[in-house]
């Protein structure tokens, strides 16, 4: 019996210094900028515009300025976070949501859509399509920034509560082996 108590005190510790790592994981990642932010934005000025926003933030940031790009850096680049700036809000630009939520899920990568149009109906259309935000233009340096921050925070604690639900499952098959 005091095998299986010190295996499992181990087991325990073990747990707790990861858990430990993962809190250290959260700091580092959100304050040391080693997010990727692939920005999309249709409008050379609007985009110097949110690239000054977040330059100073130590994020890479990729900005592209159409579909066709977008698509190119998805597939041969991972990011954190899509920004999206367009213009238009026409059916294309759901159809490009669609489609990067064919491929990625929310959890994955977070999609802040920023919107020229302050009709409720639409954002609800928007929401629907899965995208996790919305900011509105005139845009808020502070409000982008912090809409960011929680969305990187959003996808952090998802990983970190996975992480730990795996660690979970491998604490209760290892316990059930040593109580058989």
């Amino acid at each position: 019996v005091s095998f299986v108590m010190k295996d499992a005190i181990s087991i325990t510790n073990k747990n707790k210094e990861k858990l430990e790592e993962l809190r250290k994981l959260i700091e580092i990642e959100t304050v040391n900028g080693k997010n990727r932010i692939l920005l999309l934005c249709d409008n050379y000025f609007n985009g110097q515009i949110i690239y000054s926003f977040l330059k100073d933030r130590d994020i890479n940031i990729t900005l592209v300025k159409d579909k066709d790009e977008l698509r190119k850096q998805l597939a041969t680049n991972k990011f954190d976070i899509l920004i999206m700036d367009i213009f238009e809000n026409s059916q294309k630009d759901y159809d490009l949501i669609r489609w990067v939520r064919g491929r990625y899920k929310e959890k994955e990568l977070p999609i802040i859509f920023i919107n020229n149009r302050k009709k409720v109906e639409e954002e609800f259309n928007i929401f629907d399509l899965g995208i996790n935000d919305i900011v509105e233009k005139p845009i808020s340096k502070d409000k982008l920034l912090i809409k960011i921050e929680n969305q990187l925070k959003i996808k952090l604690s998802m990983k970190v509560t996975e992480t730990l639900e795996k660690e979970r499952e491998n604490i209760s098959f290892h316990c059930s082996i040593y109580l058989t």
